[in-house]
């Protein structure tokens, strides 16, 4: 595990996933709901394919998100995430 912890600091790779998860071991609790945890997956993984990720992987043409601001952040693809939580109203 020491070997595994000391690859992982001193790696050049994965640092977006390190900055939310340093510790080789940790167990990361995904959501039941399939749609939540693939996007909690993504982001974890950087790679939310928002606008921001899209055009930083090649994908995009702007980093600019649809609703005009300059990048919509994984932050507020949370608040996205908490609203497919909610119950469907019937």
């Amino acid at each position: 595990m020491r070997s595994w912890q000391r690859k992982w600091n001193e790696d050049s790779v994965g640092r977006f996933t390190y900055s939310l998860i340093p510790e080789v071991g940790s167990k990361v609790i995904y959501p039941k709901k399939r749609e939540v945890g693939v996007s909690y997956c993504r982001i974890l993984l950087h790679d939310t394919m928002l606008n921001d990720d899209a055009f930083r992987t090649g994908i995009a043409d702007t980093p600019i998100c649809e609703c005009g601001q300059q990048m919509k952040l994984w932050s507020m693809c949370c608040y996205d995430v908490l609203d497919m939580l909610k119950p469907e109203e019937s």
